[in-house]
């Protein structure tokens, strides 16, 4: 008996050994995913936020000149006064907000005359222009306050008069990052925004102290020398560190190419990791809990050694292979009864960790291929979760684009060539779908579906639609040369349009379901892309009625629709 229970306790005792093992092993690679999981968030977080910050500052450049060409207006009206042309552009300056100065200069680039606003002492700095174009430049005040420039010649009849310059202070920037930073990220975390020359232009909280100072990019680029060219392409890096203030931080930095400026996103990493530390105690008191437990087994495993050892075995097994749907089948009411139902508690807890992180993780990269960003994380912070609707009437916009004369184009191709020339399109096509909020159906061939409308209600997608659609066709037009030059081909577009009631939802079979619409709208706009020529977009009479006013449209008549027993009233957008 002494025997017996001298194995059964060794036997015990290695086996609440191998349980801490395995549990805590499989603790550990739920840890590991688990921050690898919050890092690849993070990283998506600050490329978020450099996209708002990017439309932000397209917005202010896009006002500013307007202003400046308001200024240049004025000060080539032959019927006010130079008086009166100070004391109107003193009243604009005063009543644009994220303005400092208006700069008049001679066609040599000497200062003629500077109107500023109270309390602000902007420096004589010579202009020396060497283009004709306008363009921006950074520097600062006396007072450390970072200014953006814009630069713009002034001609009258035909002949350079000088240049006017508008001097925007980049503290709005500051105030943007913090809006942005509260918004999305919370308290704690820093957005700053630097130049091509590591210094930063916009600090968080309007620091001053911190204007124009370089910021330490090296855990982001190793050799230096390529800082410059760092900001010249779309690039997104993310690293830990420490930042200015000395905290341990996770930074992303995003380039913003067309203004040669770079956007950090700092995230401190005892925020970032909160929810990982407390999955992290979980684990532990579980660990904790499995070995406490597997110790009292020891007690009583003398004469109900044999049958729960190998159920607690065939458990083991099942949880070093992933296997999260084993349940201990032990009924008795004792300490083995206990263990058993404690261990499917964990076992359920893990099932129910691992399921939450692969569910996010692939619900995310599903709906990446037909949202942009921005409106993907506007549907996450709303809570909607198209992985899961139900097939349901809504209405909405149906768009059909595709390339004109393809089949003539594609038989006259290497088929490598047919692929590009059609990634291309898609690449160009999708990217102003996109930027109007429309969501991508399905590639059909050298055609692109796409809706607008769902899976979010909202006003103006039938504008939204001929905007997108509109622009689709101005790019193509823009990069036909280029087509032209890569493939030996052209590129033309057309689009129909067509708004009404659809079905929308997941529809297919048990083993593939796609987020699609189906309905009379979808074949009604599939038929007027059909019938459209080469650069027209056509649309029905239901867009039509919405976009009234908007744009120029004009009748195309009635035309008989395959599918559809009456006939149909078409209008034409003018493009041009």
């Amino acid at each position: 008996m002494k025997k017996q229970g001298k194995l059964a306790n060794e036997i015990a005792s290695l086996f609440s050994l191998l349980i801490a093992v395995i549990t805590f092993s499989i603790l550990l690679i739920i840890t590991v995913m688990y921050k690898k999981s919050l890092k690849q968030y993070a990283h998506l977080y600050g490329i978020s936020i450099a996209d708002n910050i990017q439309l932000k500052i397209q917005a202010i450049e896009d006002e500013a000149k307007g202003h400046i060409d308001e200024l240049i207006n004025i000060f080539n009206s032959r019927f006010v006064s130079p008086e009166a042309k100070i004391e109107l552009a003193s009243i604009k300056l005063k009543h644009t907000p994220f303005a400092l100065f208006i700069g008049i200069y001679d066609t040599l680039g000497n200062p003629l005359d500077f109107i500023t606003r109270k309390n602000f002492k902007p420096a004589y700095i010579s202009l020396k222009p060497n283009k004709m174009i306008k363009y921006f430049r950074i520097y600062t005040l006396k007072n450390n306050v970072p200014v953006l420039e814009l630069i713009s010649p002034w001609e009258n009849d035909k002949k350079l008069r000088g240049f006017i310059t508008l001097g925007i202070s980049l503290n709005w920037l500051s105030n943007t990052a913090r809006e942005l930073s509260l918004k999305y990220l919370g308290m704690g975390n820093l957005v700053y925004i630097i130049n091509k020359k590591g210094e930063i232009i916009a600090p968080f909280y309007k620091n001053t102290a911190l204007s124009l100072r370089r910021y330490n990019l090296k855990p982001f680029i190793k050799n230096t020398q390529n800082l410059a060219a760092l900001f010249d392409t779309h690039v997104s890096i993310s690293s830990e560190y420490h930042s200015l203030n000395g905290y341990k931080v996770y930074g992303t930095l995003t380039s913003i190419p067309d203004l040669h400026w770079g956007v950090i996103v700092e995230q401190p990493a005892f925020f970032l990791y909160a929810s990982l530390h407390k999955l992290q105690s979980f684990s532990l008191a579980i660990g904790l809990v499995a070995v406490l437990l597997a110790m009292l087994m020891a007690r009583i495993i003398s004469n109900h050694i044999t049958s729960p050892l190998m159920k607690l075995e065939k458990g083991i097994e099942a949880i070093s292979k992933a296997d999260f749907s084993y349940s201990l089948d032990v009924r008795a009411n004792n300490e083995v009864g206990r263990v058993a139902k404690e261990f499917n508690e964990m076992i359920k807890k893990l099932s129910d960790y691992r399921n939450q992180l692969i569910k996010e993780t692939r619900m995310r990269a599903y709906l990446q291929r037909y949202l942009s960003l921005p409106f993907l994380s506007r549907l996450l912070s709303e809570g909607t979760n198209i992985l899961e609707e139900k097939p349901a009437k809504h209405r909405a916009t149906v768009m059909f684009v595709d390339i004109s004369d393809f089949t003539t184009i594609a038989s006259q191709m290497d088929v490598q060539l047919v692929a590009e020339y059609l990634n291309d399109f898609f690449k160009y096509a999708t990217q102003t779908i996109f930027e109007y909020d429309g969501v991508i159906d399905k590639f059909i061939g050298d055609c692109i579906m796409a809706l607008f409308g769902v899976p979010i209600k909202w006003e103006g997608m039938e504008k939204s639609a001929v905007k997108a659609a509109l622009e689709i066709i101005k790019t193509f037009e823009d990069l036909s040369p280029k087509f032209i030059k890569k493939y030996g081909f052209p590129i033309k577009v057309k689009a129909g349009i067509a708004t009404g009631e659809v079905i929308v939802g997941n529809i297919g079979s048990p083993n593939r379901m796609d987020y699609t619409a189906i309905g009379n709208t979808v074949n009604l706009a599939s038929r007027l892309e059909s019938i459209a020529m080469a650069g027209e977009i056509i649309i029905d009479e239901n867009t039509k009625n919405a976009i009234e006013g908007y744009f120029r449209c004009e009748y195309a008549g009635e035309k008989e629709i395959k599918g559809f027993k009456e006939k149909v009233r078409i209008y034409k957008i003018k493009v041009t």
